[in-house]
């Protein structure tokens, strides 16, 4: 299948910088009439570095690595890690209509993409941003969007994530927060309402999982209120 991709927003490019708070992005400040970096950047933090900054998000992260062991947590995040990247990148060049977008991948990866691929195929209508920058001045957060596209004829921000197990839809809030960001991203840089946000989970030898959600409700949530200056 060939998707189709349309230049509809114009792109500008972000610089990552890691700190010891977590990763940041220097962001030109186009409020002062350029594209360019310059003496009038600003520097914003990346969302899922606040993300993971909320209360009681380290400690539960701690106490996970006390109950497996920490050379058996350490194990489990370099696996996850690891096999995540594959299978975003493969998602990225099968998007990109790469002919062999599986080559000299893992072969669990490449399970985990062929689970989602037919319904990438029966979703995806048109494809408009893959990795782009975005950021917003009024939440002073920045970060790089999975994919943007129309998804069953709707503008949607999607998100692509691997997983052991199967995931409650109360346990991936952070998901919705995250995707409701890059969504008023793009309303803020471009002027563009996107109508949901759209997650799709490839689970390790289970049917992979999607769940939607609406920006307009999610952004309203007390962790965008409390970054607004």
């Amino acid at each position: 299948m060939a998707f189709i991709h349309e230049d509809k927003f114009e792109l500008y490019e972000i610089e990552a910088i890691t700190t010891p708070e977590g990763r940041q992005y220097k962001v030109p400040n186009l409020l002062s009439g350029t594209d360019s970096f310059g003496p009038s950047d600003v520097l914003y933090e990346s969302v899922t570095t606040a993300l993971g900054k909320q209360p009681g998000r380290m400690e539960s992260l701690r106490e996970w690595r006390k109950r497996v062991g920490w050379d058996e947590a350490n194990r489990i995040s370099r696996k996850a890690a690891g096999r995540g990247t594959a299978v975003h990148t493969i998602i990225e060049n099968y998007l990109n209509n790469v002919e062999d977008p599986c080559k000299g991948k893992m072969p669990d990866a490449v399970s985990m993409f062929k689970s989602l691929q037919p319904i990438l195929d029966k979703s995806i209508s048109k494809v408009y941003m893959q990795e782009a920058p975005l950021w917003s001045y009024k939440y002073r957060l920045a970060g790089r969007v999975d994919c943007v596209a129309d998804i069953n004829g709707m503008l949607s921000v999607v998100d692509f994530k691997t997983s052991m197990k199967p995931k409650k839809r109360e346990w991936v809030g952070d998901y919705f927060l995250q995707t409701a960001a890059y969504s008023h991203m793009i309303k803020e840089m471009y002027g563009e309402s996107v109508k949901q946000t759209v997650i799709f989970i490839a689970v390790e030898d289970r049917d992979p999982q999607i769940f939607v959600g609406d920006p307009h409700t999610d952004i309203t949530h007390e962790f965008f209120e409390q970054r607004i200056v």
